[in-house]
């Protein structure tokens, strides 16, 4: 899928913590001289994110034929790849699923922490809900 020496783009922001995870990734596999970020606005409707990856979220990684792979864990895991290692996530085994396990609980507190933050800045303050809160 991924040549030697291939270039990626990330479609992301610096606030996004899923696309934190997944730069933070590139870092300790040593791939931050092969990907290039380029800013994404989730708000923008001409942002070509939504083209990109079809759910309109980030990150989104572009591959050097035009194509996208999307979702920090599937990026984290082609990257791996990429890099020819099993240093983040196991190969195979128990212990390969016990670390995607740890990484989906992760996942899902971010989501809900995310969640919280869209609730204060995008509803009014009369409309907050305790009860999702």
């Amino acid at each position: 899928m991924a040549g030697p020496g291939d270039k990626f783009v990330l479609r992301s922001t610096v606030t996004s913590p899923f696309g934190r995870k997944v730069r933070m990734a590139i870092d300790v596999l040593g791939l931050g001289n092969r990907v290039t970020m380029q800013p994404a606005n989730t708000l923008d409707e001409n942002d070509t994110l939504r083209q990109q990856n079809p759910l309109g979220k980030m990150p989104c990684l572009l591959l050097p034929d035009g194509s996208a792979i999307f979702d920090s864990g599937v990026i984290i895991e082609f990257l791996q790849d990429v890099a020819g290692t099993d240093r983040l996530l196991p190969a195979r085994g128990s212990a390969r699923f016990k670390a995607l396990t740890l990484a989906r609980l992760a996942d899902g507190i971010t989501e809900a922490a995310i969640l919280i933050v869209y609730e204060g800045r995008f509803r009014d303050a009369d409309k907050h809900s305790p009860r999702w809160l």
